[in-house]
Parts: structure tokens; sequence; C-alpha cells
């Protein structure tokens, strides 16, 4: 593995006046700050901000918008209106990308809002990559399956390495524990320090990580979706896999919203 080439207090660097050497909890205030500025908040035009777009293998986080909870958000904004800012950076060429807060411009989208609350931050891709990450595992509402990708894409943007390489080292690394030898030719020593950090940071350590999450991203295909859409649990998704692949559809239909 490659040494890491980034720090991690570098989100908000001359992007939101962060500090240098901040740490991810630090990060993460900031984010829950962002969410109740709305006295530093603008009204942009809805027509002219679209989804966070990124080059490469950076990928945003949110992929899947659950159409019930989208509904219940419409259903709040048109009695409410948008109580809590989007976070947008500008996009070159015109308009805005948004960072954080994707559900609720889509909802005003579909409600023909012409305007919404949002901050508006200059972010690189790196930048706006992060800030989205960190925004998205402080969701309450995201799934096992997203939280445990979001960390897997911070873990990567941090690490320079790819998600597939740092899956596969969390893999020998745990495995190196357990039989109770350390390979240090896996990560560095400053890699581990890294990704304990910032594993601790959502209430995990790297062995439960490893044993508890990375498996349920390799769920059958309808029993992974059935989890990224929060209609059965990861132990149920887990028990379920366990079965045949015929049996599969019929069992996630059954188990659906059980313990």
């Amino acid at each position: 593995m490659r040494n890491s080439k980034r720090q991690i207090g570098t989100m908000f660097n001359g992007a939101i006046a962060a500090k240098d050497g901040e740490t991810i909890a630090q990060l993460k205030e900031e984010i829950e700050n962002l969410k109740i500025s709305s006295g530093q908040s603008l009204l942009l035009p809805v027509a002219d901000i679209q989804p966070l777009s990124l080059p490469g293998n950076l990928k945003q986080p949110r992929l899947y918008f659950d159409p019930v909870k989208m509904d219940r958000l419409k259903k709040s904004i048109y009695k409410h209106g948008v109580l809590e800012p989007i976070l947008v950076r500008p996009k070159e060429g015109g308009g805005y990308e948004t960072v954080s807060g994707e559900r609720r411009w889509r909802s005003c989208c579909e409600l023909d809002l012409k305007t919404i609350p949002g901050i508006v931050r200059e972010m690189s891709d790196e930048t706006a990559l992060e800030a989205a990450l960190i925004a998205h595992l402080l969701n309450e509402e995201i799934t096992a399956i997203e939280q445990t990708e979001s960390i897997l894409s911070l873990l990567s943007l941090h690490l320079n390495v790819s998600i597939e390489d740092i899956k596969a080292g969390l893999y020998r690394v745990n495995n190196s524990r357990i039989r109770g030898t350390e390979n240090s030719r896996i990560f560095s020593a400053e890699e581990i320090e890294i990704i304990s950090s910032i594993l601790s940071e959502f209430g995990m350590k790297l062995s439960s990580f490893v044993s508890n999450r990375l498996p349920m991203l390799n769920l059958a295909p309808e029993i992974l979706e059935a989890v990224r859409q929060g209609k059965i649990s990861p132990t149920n998704a887990v028990i379920l896999n366990r079965q045949p692949p015929k049996l599969h559809q019929e069992l996630v239909e059954q188990a659906e919203g059980l313990t």
C-alpha cells in the first residue's frame, strides 16, 4: 500500500475557514453547524442546481432515494418549507452542484418550487466528496450498506487507495491480528492510525467493521438491494444469504420489516 498523502484535517481548509490539523470530529461539527446556519444561506434558483458531478473514480455517496421517505419529505416541505439549507458549490460555467441536501433539492424540483435556501462554498472535487461523505454519514436515516460504502469511500480518499484494495487490505490486517501477527506490508503504521481514527469517529473498530460490515457487500444482489432500501436488517440479510439463491426473493418478501 502507498503511504497516505492526505491528512485527516484537510476537508475545509480554505473552503469554509477551517483550521489546519482538524480532526474528523471537528469536521463533523462543521457540517452540523452548516445544517443550522440559515442566517448564512441564500435563496438559490432550483433550476440552477444539479447533482454533484465528480471526475474519474470519485463517486458521490447517495445513489438511492427511498420513495416513501421522499414522499414524506415533500409533504413536509410543502407544508413548512425547506427548514435546513442545502450545501452547494459553484459549478464551472454557472449554476451550482449539491454537496449536501440533494433529497431536499429533488423534492423542491418535484414540487415545482422556484427557490431553495442554500449555502454556497468553493470546493475542489476532493473537498466536495469528503464533505458529501461526512454529511451522508451523519444522516440519521442512512442504511448500514450506505454507511459501510461511505466509510470505504472516505478511507479510499484519505489513503489514496482504491476501495477494492482497502477492502482486501482490511481483511488481511484483521486476519493477521487474529493469528497474532502484524503484517507491516499491508498498511503502514500511519495508514492504520488513519483507518482506526476514521472508524472510531463513527463508533466502529477495525475488527467489527471487517467482521460485521464488509460481508454485507458480498450479499446476493436482490438481498443487497433490500438492505440498501431498508426493507430488511443486515443481520437478517446475512441469514437469508445462506439459503439457496432460488429462495432469496421469496424470503426477502417474507422478512421485510421483521427484526
